[in-house]
């Protein structure tokens, strides 16, 4: 059923919509939910993101299941000194409303007082017929209030636009973005309030994958559909949704901010997690909690392009490492990617080197043997005296025999944890792009 509103339902204004969720989803005493939240982001995963976080997905559950992954969220947009606006997108339930639901509030109410909405930026919006001013849609729903208090505590008092995304076709969605691209700038954030997960209550149950191993198949099923939030292919992930998932089909907030950021951002998993890992009692109702960062990507100038030297047996590895550091927005010269029929290896190797603003070498027991490897180090310590500064990286993949002229050098050691490597590494290599490194 789809509600009629009149053109004065969507200019009147009252003053605060009140929290409805209080003592369910968090705390309602101020000083415990101050707390909570406090307990919260100390217990969040830190990562080092190059670049300014544009949005964030964040869960939405009770903070005792999903309030750890979606703390890493806040400090992820937190980080972004820039924010004046946050953007919370969220599906509303099917059959309510056409379009996109803006509020005629003035404020959201929490137990830690108020989070003012900007009025600007709605009545803009609203001058596509695709947004409403339904006050109504937006008084019991909880996906955008469970953010909120983590709003105030994290991000202090900036201004939130929320936006409730009801019925809408492919077609809408794409004028919905673009409206949204006409009206927000680098300056605004975006949250999308979406718990994505493949629960036990909506995937169908006769599938033989979920009859097998339903836990184990549910957390699959999730790690495909991050693959396409962090690829940020909202194509991709509609199909992925309409065909593969279908227990995720209210799933339009994140197509539409997927379709946003994808010309600038990379997308990095900050957590994701079971409610088993919480609570071992949810085990029947296992669900899953992921948060992910949007981050603006440098631009291939400012990045410069790294060679990445390797032995042919450790191509995998090479392969899996130049897709990250490309993926971050570092640009990456790796041969199987550039050589092309009839190309001379020497030539086009040497050219690359004496191009490249890095030559990170994989250390391995198959690379310390390698003519092409020892070649290419050769090349790279002359530019190296060339340039008078550091050019090459050793990154340590495994046990071997480092070479001698290699031995005073730091490497990043990529032996016990790839990620611990690759932060290492990455850090080394946006000195010279000239990208921000933010700690959360």
């Amino acid at each position: 059923m789809t509600m009629i509103w009149s053109e004065k339902s969507r200019v009147r204004l009252t003053a605060r919509r009140q929290s409805a969720w209080a003592g369910t989803f968090y705390q309602k005493d101020p000083e415990k939910l101050r707390a909570e939240i406090d307990a919260l982001v100390a217990s969040a995963k830190e990562y080092t993101l190059l670049g300014n976080v544009r949005g964030v997905l964040s869960p939405v559950a009770g903070y005792a299941y999903s309030g750890r992954a979606a703390a890493a969220a806040f400090c992820a947009l937190k980080s972004n000194p820039m924010i004046k606006r946050v953007v919370l997108t969220a599906n509303s339930p099917a059959g309510v409303f056409n379009g996109v639901a803006l509020s005629d509030h003035e404020f959201f109410e929490t137990p830690l007082g108020v989070v003012p909405i900007h009025r600007e930026a709605c009545a803009r919006l609203a001058l596509n017929p695709l947004f409403q001013g339904l006050s109504d849609a937006h008084n019991k729903e909880h996906r955008i209030e469970v953010q909120l208090p983590f709003v105030q505590r994290v991000l202090g008092p900036v201004p939130v636009v929320p936006l409730l995304v009801g019925d809408v076709n492919e077609k809408d969605v794409v004028d919905i973005t673009s409206t949204l691209e006409e009206v927000f700038t680098e300056d605004d954030a975006w949250m999308v309030c979406t718990p994505l997960s493949t629960t036990y209550m909506d995937f169908p149950r006769e599938d033989p994958g979920f009859r097998k191993a339903p836990k184990a198949f549910t957390y699959s099923l999730d790690q495909e559909a991050l693959a396409f939030v962090t690829n940020l292919d909202h194509k991709g992930f509609r199909r992925y949704c309409e065909v593969r998932n279908r227990s995720m089909l209210r799933s339009e907030a994140i197509e539409i901010v997927l379709g946003l950021l994808r010309k600038s951002c990379y997308g990095v998993v900050l957590d994701h997690y079971g409610s088993s890992y919480v609570n071992a009692a949810s085990e029947p109702q296992w669900q899953s909690y992921a948060s992910v960062a949007f981050v603006k990507r440098a631009t291939a100038e400012s990045a410069g392009v790294t060679f990445i030297s390797h032995s042919s047996k450790d191509k995998g590895f090479a392969e899996k490492l130049a897709r990250d550091l490309r993926q971050s927005g570092l640009g990456v010269w790796l041969d199987k990617w550039e050589m092309k029929p009839g190309d001379s290896l020497t030539d086009k190797i040497q050219d690359a080197i004496g191009e490249s603003a890095y030559l990170v070498v994989l250390l391995s027991q198959a690379s310390a043997v390698s003519p092409w490897v020892s070649k290419e180090l050769n090349a790279a310590l002359t530019r190296e005296l060339e340039l008078k500064r550091v050019y090459v990286i050793p990154a340590l993949i495994e046990d071997c025999q480092i070479p001698e002229f290699l031995t005073d050098k730091m490497y990043a050691d990529f032996r016990i944890d790839y990620r611990v490597g690759y932060d290492s590494l990455v850090a080394r290599l946006s000195e010279k792009a000239g990208i921000i490194k933010a700690k959360l």
